[in-house]
């Protein structure tokens, strides 16, 4: 009996490879749109907010790295609002986070954004759904030299090929004395898709190799309990 229940739990570990889930930014290196033109101080090659490169600290600054997309207040109509599509190659079943990293600098005249609300779509044209939004409350004082991620993970994955991110520029802030100033820039240095890819790297040959060893190791166990009942018995009959 004690044979049989090793064998059958080898049988469960077999069964469990490969079934764990593994989430991964799925964004990293897609196409995507944006719905202003960024500052020439600041441009944006078309690669940059999907390359998986963040900002690193640069003569005590990170606006200086060049790792950012630099949009000011003045490229924006009235609303303020600036719209990231990613493209994200082929429809995801389980996409489950979004994330856009910022810079915030007061002194420089950077913000972070107000909120950014995620879409999806099967489609570039086509009807957007909504996932949610991130309210952002960052530190605005003078002398603040931070970086900072919006991200939102929805409580049931979504699917979809394109996702909008909708960043809400704060368009003005309050100085250190109470009063109001105009934001004027908002630094953008990566947005990111997560999706439950499948299941984890043991697939494959590598799968077919765990399983043969298991499927083994089952063997030798049962042929190992045979031999020993087999010499358990015969020394009974001679006693």
């Amino acid at each position: 009996m004690k044979n049989i229940a090793i064998f059958l739990i080898l049988m469960l570990l077999v069964g469990s490879i490969g079934a764990s889930a593994d989430r991964g930014a799925v964004s990293e290196g897609k196409a995507y749109t944006l719905s202003v033109n960024p500052s020439a101080a600041y441009p944006d090659d078309g690669k940059k907010l999907t390359d998986g490169a963040t900002a690193t600290l640069t003569d005590k600054t990170y606006h200086k790295s060049g790792a950012y997309v630099g949009i000011n207040r003045s490229s924006l109509d009235e609303s303020g609002k600036i719209d990231i599509v990613v493209d994200l190659g082929k429809t995801y079943d389980e996409l489950t986070g979004f994330a856009l990293s910022y810079d915030v600098e007061p002194d420089a005249g950077i913000y972070a954004p107000e909120s950014v609300m995620i879409m999806v779509s099967d489609s570039a044209d086509g009807i957007y759904t909504s996932v949610g939004t991130v309210q952002t409350t960052e530190p605005a004082a003078s002398g603040t030299v931070k970086t900072g991620v919006a991200e939102y993970k929805p409580d049931k994955a979504v699917s979809g090929r394109y996702v909008r991110f909708t960043v809400q520029h704060p368009l003005s802030a309050s100085a250190d004395d109470g009063t109001e100033i105009t934001a004027g820039w908002i630094f953008i240095d990566e947005i990111t898709v997560y999706a439950e890819t499948g299941t984890t790297p043991q697939t494959g040959a590598v799968r077919e190799a765990w399983i043969s060893i298991l499927l083994g190791s089952a063997m030798i166990i049962t042929c190992s309990g045979i031999v020993f009942a087999g010499i358990i018995k015969k020394r009974r009959l001679k006693s």
